[in-house]
């Protein structure tokens, strides 16, 4: 039987991501939806272990993907606005977005976009975000197409940068593949525009920076990260574990200008992004492990007197204890990790642990890992980290609210079982696997698009 070539799943991959864009703004079931994100994923894994691949293939389907899913508007997601009127609160109404919300400005021309569950929420994202999101906002005015092209086309960049580092470290088209044509990326970072994938980009430049033996650069890429989203810290966390097995001077320098690059920025005071996780508490998402607090308080249904809990009180202490189980799970990986021939594998594994055990995690979450957890993707950990991102968007392009009987078993399967099965795979694709040196180039043998 003749094997399908590689330009034929280049070609599937893309019309399947076109369609998926395309398909929430022409009333296409959901089903459908889900299988062209699937077949997607399916796509890229396979495209990550094909050695006929061209660089010129390559380049060609990613920008056909991009362009469409910045072309379309973005769907499910209102992300998007909430970033712009925080932009907007800057630029126009001269408020500091981390102590005042959407709200407290009714007349703003993109308040009703702006999710309802949002609008009475400071900005969760960090100082150096909200000056990408005030520069978009004085140039979109009060143009809802400008605004969302601003910031659909930041991660178009963004992406660009990501593949041209990718691109110079391992001269493979496999690995721009599985990063550039993955379903995550286009569907909900891409044409959902969410600022997730700068926090990547922002790692991949520190670790590269390390391979350089420039601890005072990385660190401030790291920080610059934690400037989009407080939670690219935990990079640092695997950054920092693999320093110390090596440089223990060098990984304090990487420390100190993180910190000091976000002290700077937030004029010595953290406060405000902080809030972003006060705001988060009792919030749970669809199939996080958290979930499992739910049997035991039972929060399906009235609390357990034994427990002397409201119902809000319980979601914050599940989502208080997500938390810790994430400092705890990415503590693991950072040491495991740590012996590592590079610490590619240490901060992704670090940050995926978020997505992982986090109560709240969200698929474009893996915008912060997939650059650098991809490096390699056709071994253990990379097929992981491809698989469960296409599965996270996959799940979410599904109606929000499933009707499932309480207590029957595809209820069980759906809250319960299924993020233990994640929590077990993560650990024996990524904790416990074996150390290996990252895909490295392949020989040239002809110019960069031949």
């Amino acid at each position: 039987m003749r094997r399908v070539s590689s330009t034929v799943w280049l070609a599937v991959v893309v019309a399947a991501e076109a369609f998926a864009v395309i398909a929430p703004h022409h009333h296409v079931h959901w089903i459908l939806r889900v299988a062209l994100i699937l077949v997607a994923g399916i796509g890229v894994v396979v495209l990550a272990r094909r050695e006929d691949l061209t660089m010129r293939a390559v380049v060609l389907a990613i920008v056909a993907a991009v362009a469409v899913a910045v072309i379309v508007p973005p769907s499910g997601s209102r992300d998007i606005w909430a970033y712009e009127i925080y932009g907007r609160m800057i630029a126009f109404h001269h408020v500091n977005a981390f102590t005042h919300v959407p709200a407290d400005f009714p007349r703003d021309p993109f308040l009703g976009r702006v999710g309802v569950g949002w609008r009475h929420t400071s900005s969760i994202y960090g100082p150096g975000f909200l000056a990408l999101a005030a520069t978009g906002a004085r140039v979109a005015g009060t143009s809802a197409f400008i605004a969302r092209l601003w910031f659909q086309g930041l991660q178009a960049v963004a992406l660009a940068a990501v593949l041209a580092i990718i691109w110079r470290r391992t001269r493979n088209p496999r690995v721009l593949a599985a990063v550039g044509l993955h379903p995550v990326v286009v569907v909900a970072l891409v044409n959902g525009a969410h600022n997730d994938l700068l926090v990547g980009l922002a790692v991949l430049i520190a670790i590269s920076a390390l391979e350089r033996d420039r601890p005072g650069v990385a660190g401030l890429a790291l920080g610059l990260g934690a400037l989009v989203k407080l939670t690219g810290l935990l990079g640092l966390v695997g950054v920092g574990a693999w320093q110390w097995r090596r440089d223990r001077r060098g990984a304090l320098t990487t420390a100190a200008v993180t910190f000091g690059a976000i002290i700077v920025a937030h004029g010595g005071f953290m406060i405000g992004e902080l809030r972003a996780f006060q705001d988060s508490r009792g919030r749970l998402s669809r199939a996080a492990p958290a979930q499992l607090g739910r049997l035991i308080l039972g929060l399906e249904g009235p609390l357990p007197h034994w427990t002397g809990l409201s119902r809000g009180d319980a979601l914050s202490l599940i989502t208080t204890i997500g938390a810790v189980a994430v400092v705890m799970l990415a503590l693991v990986v950072a040491v495991r990790r740590s012996r590592d021939a590079t610490p590619d594998g240490s901060a992704a594994g670090c940050l995926a642990a978020y997505g992982v055990v986090g109560p709240y995690a969200l698929p474009w979450y893996a915008g912060w890992w997939l650059p650098i957890g991809l490096l390699d993707p056709a071994r253990r950990p990379g097929q992981f980290y491809s698989v469960w991102a296409t599965v996270m968007v996959a799940v979410y392009s599904a109606p929000h609210r499933f009707h499932v009987p309480l207590g029957s078993v595809l209820y069980a399967v759906l809250v319960f079982v299924m993020p233990s099965v994640i929590l077990g795979f993560f650990i024996w694709c990524v904790v416990l696997a074996k150390a290996v040196a990252p895909l490295r180039s392949v020989p040239e043998t002809a110019g960069p698009f031949e």
